[in-house]
């Protein structure tokens, strides 16, 4: 927290987002450092009980996870979505065309 605390300032012009896949990490941000906005990065459905204590700004969802009952989650609760892993291109208009705000990907950019 406080290496992430030393960056913030120094890239205080640029937009931060802090994510964590450690539920406590996420709560520790969200009371402590209010100005920064933070994402929950999930790995596994099982943990999709701690965002209702958590209460990130962003849910982070591995992408073969992302299906209309999690997306019908994260808008109920006002969560924006970004993912990770998406590696194909029908993943990545799947996340297009349902409003996934970023994604996460192993493939290199072509020109």
């Amino acid at each position: 927290a406080r290496a992430f605390n030393e960056v913030i300032q120094i890239l205080s012009v640029r937009p931060n987002l802090f994510s964590s896949f450690n539920p406590l990490i996420v709560l520790y941000f969200r009371l402590f450092y209010n100005g920064v906005p933070v994402g929950f990065i999930l790995e596994s459905k099982k943990y999709i009980k701690f965002v209702d204590w958590i209460h990130p700004h962003f849910l982070i969802p591995r992408a073969d996870m992302l299906n209309k009952k999690l997306y019908k989650f994260a808008e109920h609760r006002k969560l924006k979505i970004l993912t990770w892993t998406v590696n194909n291109n029908s993943a990545i208009n799947w996340c297009l065309d349902n409003n996934i705000l970023g994604i996460m990907t192993d493939l290199r950019y072509k020109d």
